[in-house]
């Protein structure tokens, strides 16, 4: 509780001062609090750092390293794995998270192996913990603006997958599943996992040497950029490697049944010959509501990558991709001019792009391909529509913003044009490879008449109150 006070505190002297950005202020503060604390808020304070508008402008290599540093706890490895299967097996650890100790070890029958252990205390203190971040997403709330996902619903999907991972059975079954996925793909490597010497609260899996991306963005020297570490040290393209991963993650979304949910910088290893490995299955994602919504929203944003400034197009399919039940109450009701509220609702986008000068703010994020941010933090600001995401589709969202804060920070090592190509790269890859096989028609949802008038009068009432001029707008063509 006196932990609690001294945060609040700290937040309350920065909103009543005069100081400047004190928005940042308050992440920094936060940021430090929860590393502090460590364990558990650890892992809650990585999930924040995944997501670009929580280290946008103030985190670099000093804060990336809570992917990697993590205090040590003292574990008597042989209370947990039977000695008798290993040749050797380290007694300290070669990498710490804050769930789990990783420790190295052999085999009788010759294979390097990684075990992974469960941290006793995180099994000891986990609920309480839970109850606090939830404490902690309530005064976050208050202190800091609503972004498209609600903090609390955040907060609270992470406490969910934080019951989930201290039992690593569900994490066995899903090595198993994207180890037979990849197995015969050269430039994903996915460790095997070898079930008879795992349990609840230890896995045992290939060991995979190399660097991971958060060790390659806390060890690169001075005036030196990641890819250029990259480079010399494993003679691969960083962002090839990045496109690949992004690649991946759509086409899992497109056509798998399940998808990596997780790929912050410490579940990335970087490979000789443009190869990542993919480690930590502790948290995968269901596919999206439609896929052939997912596959639509990818499609234009790529188009808009190449040049097609389509960004009713775009808004519409962000919408069907992310909301399909406000999207589709949208469809439902006509405009005087024979538009649905939809098409409308894309037009006033269009107006809004048009609103802001050549340098804005809106501009800059279209020409440097952040087009996912251009939606939610300048045409949505502040969720304005009041959007409401499924827990699929908030878990499939959380991983795309992870990639692209990681893509982000990598992007601000140079000339700022790398962000925009990766992600063309890996839309370009994911719908050819979707394009050859082709995908099901799934994007039409059922939403009655009363249930779509509800809904389109919510989402009035919230954009009347945080968005005039989109609300005037629409209500001006309605």
């Amino acid at each position: 509780m006196k932990s609690l006070l001294e945060l609040v505190y700290k937040l309350l002297k920065i909103k009543f001062s005069r100081t400047p950005n004190q928005n940042t202020r308050m992440k920094k503060i936060l940021f430090y609090h929860l590393q502090m604390l460590g364990g558990v808020y650890v892992k809650f304070l990585q999930a924040l750092c995944n997501n670009y508008n929580f280290t946008k402008g103030w985190v670099g290599p000093t804060e990336l390293a809570v992917f990697k540093n993590v205090s040590l706890e003292n574990i008597d490895v042989a209370e947990h794995v039977s000695l008798d299967n290993f040749l050797w097996l380290e007694q300290a650890p070669f990498a710490s998270g804050s769930f789990a100790q990783v420790y190295k070890g052999q085999l009788r029958t010759g294979e390097l192996v990684a075990v992974k252990i469960l941290r006793p205390s995180v099994k000891r203190t986990i609920r309480r913990d839970i109850k606090l971040i939830k404490i902690i997403s309530r005064i976050m709330r208050r202190f800091l603006p609503i972004d498209i996902v609600d903090i609390k619903a955040a907060a609270d999907e992470f406490c969910n997958a934080c019951r989930l991972e201290i039992d690593y059975r569900r994490e066995i079954n899903n090595l198993e599943f994207f180890y037979e996925m990849y197995k015969n793909r050269d430039e994903v490597v996915i460790p095997k996992v070898y079930k008879l010497l795992s349990s609840a609260s230890v896995i045992t899996q290939d060991f995979i040497a190399g660097q991971t991306l958060a060790d390659v963005l806390t060890l690169k020297k001075h005036h030196q950029n990641s890819a250029e570490l990259v480079l010399e040290t494993t003679g691969s393209d960083l962002w090839a490697q990045m496109a690949i991963l992004g690649a991946e993650l759509c086409h899992m979304a497109m056509q798998e049944e399940c998808v990596f949910a997780d790929p912050h910088p410490g579940n990335v290893i970087l490979l000789p010959k443009n190869r990542i490995a993919l480690i930590d299955f502790g948290i995968v994602s269901s596919p999206p509501t439609s896929r052939k919504a997912f596959y639509d929203w990818v499609f234009e944003y790529h188009r808009n990558l190449n040049g097609n400034k389509d960004v009713d197009k775009l808004m519409i399919a962000t919408l069907r991709c992310f909301s399909p039940a406000l999207a589709q109450a949208f469809a439902n009701y006509q405009a005087f001019n024979g538009q649905s509220v939809l098409e409308v609702l894309g037009d006033t986008f269009n107006d809004r792009m048009g609103s802001f000068g050549e340098n804005s703010l809106a501009n800059e994020l279209f020409v440097g391909g952040h087009l996912f941010q251009l939606y939610y933090k300048v045409l949505d600001k502040n969720n304005a529509l009041g959007l409401k995401l499924d827990i699929n589709n908030f878990q499939l969202l959380k991983a795309i913003q992870t990639y692209l804060s990681m893509i982000y920070i990598l992007d601000r090592e140079g000339d700022g044009t790398s962000f925009a190509k990766c992600l063309n790269l890996s839309m370009e890859n994911a719908l050819s490879r979707v394009g050859a096989f082709g995908i099901a028609d799934d994007s039409e949802i059922e939403v009655s008449l009363p249930e779509s008038y509800a809904i389109l009068s919510d989402a009035l009432s919230s954009l009347a109150e945080r968005d005039e001029f989109l609300f005037n707008k629409l209500l001006g063509r309605i």
